[in-house]
């Protein structure tokens, strides 16, 4: 699996970048002061992380792919990066203040144990802020309607809310809560919803390599038709159409999700 995260990460600058409101929501809900420790967990390339220090914070990366953070080391090489597995953390209990991850924790095989990981390196008092979608969440996207795999493949590693609050807090964390989070049309960061306004996006290679749900389904012949048939939608207009029957659900439950719980 690291593998395919190292390939993804030779390319994924290219279409990825952090994206000013979702950056401002995540400072929001870490609520931290800039003295304050704060380490991202998947942090990829880096884009977050570096968006989050030039604030002035003090944080460090964590990711598995050295190729990530070869990248992260190129932009930002005063930044601390480590490389890791979020199964075993490599600090010692109650050293850090916040934790951070974004659109990370579906990578990872056993997220009970990651948690279990990010409670124990917290102080008390500390906070952990997960940017995410759920199951739910992207029933609603209009994706499912020309490559429904690319999505089921995605969500069958996701929990709802409801079951992520479970599991925190018979970790221990306290004070869970969440806040939906629709993406508007101007977003920077070419994740999979970022093409909710600009379909044709996804006809572009190069923003689907930067797209992990792409890069890990295996059925290239499902995903041809479904892409022909996106353009097909797109030069007629159709695309519209399509979009328009999902937008009840989808304005009732947002693209993705922000889950913070205190330590």
């Amino acid at each position: 699996m690291t593998a395919i995260y190292n390939s993804i990460g030779k390319t994924y600058d290219t279409t990825r970048s952090a994206d000013p409101r979702v950056l401002k929501a995540l400072l929001k809900h870490l609520a931290c002061s800039k003295d304050q420790s704060v380490l991202d967990v998947g942090c990829g390339s880096g884009n977050y992380t570096i968006a989050i220090h030039d604030q002035g914070f003090n944080i460090q990366g964590l990711d598995v792919s050295e190729e990530m953070l070869s990248h992260a080391r190129k932009k930002a090489p005063k930044i601390e990066w480590n490389v890791s597995d979020a199964h075993t953390l490599p600090f010692p209990k109650a050293v850090l203040n916040r934790v951070v991850s974004v659109l990370a924790t579906h990578h990872m095989k056993n997220l009970d144990q990651v948690l279990g990981e990010i409670f124990r390196i917290l102080k008390p008092g500390g906070r952990f802020v997960l940017f995410t979608s759920s199951p739910e969440q992207m029933q609603t996207w209009w994706l499912n309607h020309y490559v429904p795999g690319v999505v089921v493949l995605t969500a069958s590693s996701m929990l709802s809310f409801g079951q992520l609050a479970l599991k925190l807090g018979r970790i221990g964390f306290k004070n869970v809560a969440r806040e939906a989070y629709w993406v508007d049309k101007d977003t920077r960061d070419g994740f999979i919803q970022g093409g909710q306004w600009r379909p044709e996006q996804f006809l572009d290679p190069m923003v689907r390599a930067g797209i992990s749900s792409f890069a890990l389904y295996s059925d290239q012949e499902a995903l041809a038709r479904g892409l022909e048939k996106l353009k097909a939608d797109i030069d007629s207009g159709e695309i519209e159409k399509v979009i328009g029957r999902h937008m009840a659900a989808y304005r009732k439950s947002g693209d993705y999700q922000f889950i913070w719980a205190d330590r």
